[in-house]
């Protein structure tokens, strides 16, 4: 598993890499990790979810050698190839137009290498007693053989069942989707993934998946499907279990797809701890689902299904479509009736959690339809979306912690999305850098897609977050009314001139240390007041000229978040701020402390 990154924050990291090796290949075959832990925060990460590491493999190679492998590196521009002036030259035919990376000059690997070595130095400190050192210096083969031979002598210790150390979280969603062929299961399923942050599992995908794979499970499915019998209890069962125990599923909660489909596999998973808060029923008459299953057709080039009447083929693609056998009319007769038997020992189960639905209707009057249906079960309340706004020296970062601690909300910060950015050196951060560094604002378009890209990802999606430093003027702050991400409150934090200009200009800074004081609220002990600094921006003139220009941003938003705004004084001490706000939060919206 390859996690190299560079500047993305660690819940995000860590978030992906957890989702990734809980999955059940990695859970049987075991796992390499490549790039992760990446420093002592995102180690403790795996340790604390159970996945402590047999060992630790460092490649020594000496930093000479390093930099002689890496600056002779050479990349064709026309095919993607690399090749290396010492160790695999170009061929006579390329050689002229082989260039060398950016980041393979000798000045930029020095620096790489120097970075590398901070990081190197604290995980050896943390894995020291599972470390592994492996001489890089010597040929490849030389290396694997070492390396091999030593991690042949690393026995990790036998794993449990993963059930039996999951605590099934009975507050997270859990949704059956039930209809028959062609009622729009899947569409659905996706649909209602992405809007409340979900994971899809179709029990179907989770067999066809087992089946690429040639797994055990994967091989005895394909036996019952080429005699032409449905898979047993047994099978899926199992695969649908193992996908509900990662740890996606269990933080996320999910949407399952064909499961169950039987009396034994609907008890099968209420003994594995799993409550679903509603069966959601795709009513579809028969006629209808005969003509949307009949009409369509497989382009068996590229894999892309369409439908003769609902989405054409496009032109030239038409001579070669094929119809497979179980969309034939006799074909789909047969698995309605398997449907209805299915349907009719399901609901001896889930009867009480019924919700039926008009699956005939256009894809978004059917999700219309499912989602009133939800409104009122808790887990289906959408995630807290918070703006907090102060002037500088208001006391923000402060109240910002607190909010975050006590609501369990992602912060989402503008200032650490563009200094991530121009990090990592995405797109964005490259536009953004060439503003950043000639004075210039970032443009509207260049923070809001920064913003939009980071309240997308699913820790957002799924706890709520805290916008800091965004919006910025009414502009941007329409973008997120646009994408259907309605602030539920617009906090400001008043505090009054004097009180902001007294705060700022007493702060001084440690350059040694960075360590910033006070000279009235926090004061500098006395062994380092001598070298003490005023930053350039908290000059009284500075000062009163960024709060004169916050006012005038400040009016613009008042006025449109005008029926959301909460106005908390912030001139009392940060204690007495932050009962003030927690309490007038959850008085306004109705709402307790989240977990997260």
């Amino acid at each position: 598993i390859n996690a190299e990154y560079m500047g993305v924050p660690d819940e995000v990291i860590v978030g992906m890499v957890m989702e990734r090796v809980s999955l059940p290949d990695c859970r049987r075959r075991g796992f390499l990790l490549d790039g992760f832990p990446r420093n002592v925060l995102q180690a403790r990460a795996l340790e604390d979810a159970g996945l402590k590491p047999d060992c630790f493999v460092c490649l020594d190679v000496d930093t000479k050698l390093l930099v002689e492998r890496a600056c002779g590196r050479r990349l064709d521009p026309e095919t993607g190839a690399i090749y290396h002036i010492k160790y695999n030259p170009p061929p006579p035919d390329v050689a002229n137009r082989v260039i060398q990376r950016a980041d393979d000059t000798e000045e930029t690997v020095v620096q790489r290498l120097k970075v590398f070595s901070e990081v190197l130095e604290s995980m050896m400190s943390f894995y020291y007693d599972r470390l592994l050192r492996v001489n890089g210096n010597q040929k490849p083969d030389e290396v694997s053989s070492e390396l091999l031979t030593a991690l042949s002598t690393v026995r990790p210790p036998p794993q449990a069942k993963t059930k039996e150390n999951v605590a099934i979280n009975k507050d997270r969603a859990q949704l059956l989707l039930f209809g028959p062929p062609g009622s729009g299961r899947g569409t659905q399923g996706e649909l209602l993934a992405q809007r409340y942050g979900l994971v899809f599992v179709n029990a179907g995908s989770l067999i066809r998946s087992a089946i690429d794979r040639n797994t055990q499970e994967g091989r005895l499915a394909q036996r019952y499907i080429a005699n032409g019998d449905p898979v047993s209890d047994e099978i899926i069962t199992g695969l649908v279990l193992d996908r509900l125990f990662c740890q996606d599923c269990q933080t996320s909660g999910f949407v399952l797809s064909g499961f169950p489909r039987t009396v034994p596999q609907a008890r099968a998973l209420a003994a594995a701890g799993f409550s679903p808060q509603k069966l959601i029923l795709l009513d579809v008459p028969s006629d209808v689902t005969i003509e949307r299953v009949s009409g369509r057709r497989m382009d068996p080039e590229t894999g892309n299904v369409y439908h003769t009447t609902f989405q054409p083929p496009p032109p030239g693609s038409a001579d070669r479509l094929i119809q497979r056998s179980d969309d034939l009319p006799a074909a789909i007769i047969k698995r309605l009736s398997s449907f209805n038997l299915s349907l009719s020992c399901i609901l001896q189960v889930y009867n009480s959690i019924l919700v039926r639905v008009n699956g005939a209707q256009s894809v978004q009057k059917v999700h219309n339809q499912i989602v009133e249906s939800l409104q009122k079960l808790p887990q289906f309340s959408p995630p807290l979306k918070l703006v907090v706004f102060g002037a500088p020296a208001s006391g923000k970062g402060t109240q910002c912690e607190k909010i975050v601690e006590k609501f369990g909300l992602v912060h989402v910060s503008t200032g650490d999305l563009l200094r991530a950015a121009v990090k990592a050196d995405t797109e964005l951060g490259r536009k953004a850098k060439q503003f950043m560094t000639s004075g210039q604002l970032v443009p509207d378009d260049i923070i809001v897609g920064m913003v939009m890209e980071r309240i997308a990802l699913p820790d957002c999606r799924r706890r709520g977050f805290l916008l800091d430093g965004f919006p910025r003027n009414v502009a941007q702050a329409r973008s997120l009314e646009e994408a259907g991400l309605k602030p539920d409150c617009f906090i400001n934090l008043d505090v009054d001139t004097k009180v902001l200009v007294e705060r700022a200009c007493g702060r001084r800074l440690d350059p040694e240390t960075g360590a910033i004081y006070h000279l009235k609220f926090n004061p500098p002990p006395r062994e380092v007041e001598s070298r003490l600094v005023q930053r350039a921006d908290d000059t009284e003139e500075t000062v009163r000229q960024r709060l004169k220009v916050f006012g005038e941003v400040l009016q613009g938003l008042v006025g449109f978040y005008k029926d959301r705004i909460l106005r908390i004084d912030g001139n009392r001490k940060p204690s007495d701020v932050t009962a003030d706000l927690l309490s007038s939060l959850e008085t306004r919206l109705q709402i307790g402390s989240k977990a997260v």
